[in-house]
């Protein structure tokens, strides 16, 4: 007789500012087309779910709005909802995909929402996208934490199966 295996769930949220392509990973990720990805803000309001499966490992993935998707001065009703989905989605995680700019590095918005995470200590991964734009990565990318980071291209798939190894490890 054989017995199942048992599958582990990881609950993981992609998280980062708007336009650096959270949206596309998260499409890469759970091979679906089902996030909307645009070159303009204001796209994603709200979180998308969708599960990738990894080995012995089912990864519900959140696709979470940018940290500055809706600008405070433009309006604060919709801001202060995107700012509760994504600290509700941080909260709720295991796991914490930090997506960030391979041509600019981080900013100011990335280093704020990165001290609420690390203070529930929750693990993440940091992930330089759109390497593809960039010979190398900003030098500022490797100093927003002190972990190796995961250079990807969405677009292109670039460094997608060394982030699902990554994932899978956790």
């Amino acid at each position: 007789m054989k017995t199942a295996r048992k599958h582990r769930q990881i609950r993981c949220c992609i998280v980062g500012c708007t336009n650096i392509g959270k949206s596309s990973l998260y499409n890469k990720l759970t091979n679906t087309r089902d996030a909307m990805t645009l070159d303009y803000e204001g796209v994603t309001v709200d979180c998308r779910y969708g599960d990738m499966n990894l080995e012995d490992c089912v990864v519900k993935l959140i696709d979470t709005p940018g940290f500055d998707e809706c600008r405070k001065e433009s309006n604060k009703e919709l801001h202060d909802r995107i700012v509760r989905n994504i600290q509700r989605t941080i909260k709720s995680s295991d796991l914490i995909i930090h997506v960030i700019d391979a041509v600019t590095g981080y900013n100011s918005e990335d280093k704020r929402w990165q001290k609420q995470y690390r203070s529930l200590d929750i693990p993440s991964i940091i992930v330089a996208n759109k390497i593809d734009q960039a010979q190398v990565a900003h030098e500022q990318c490797y100093q927003l934490d002190n972990t190796e980071i995961v250079l990807t291209s969405a677009k292109s798939g670039h460094g997608i199966s060394e982030l699902k190894k990554e994932i899978h490890s956790r």
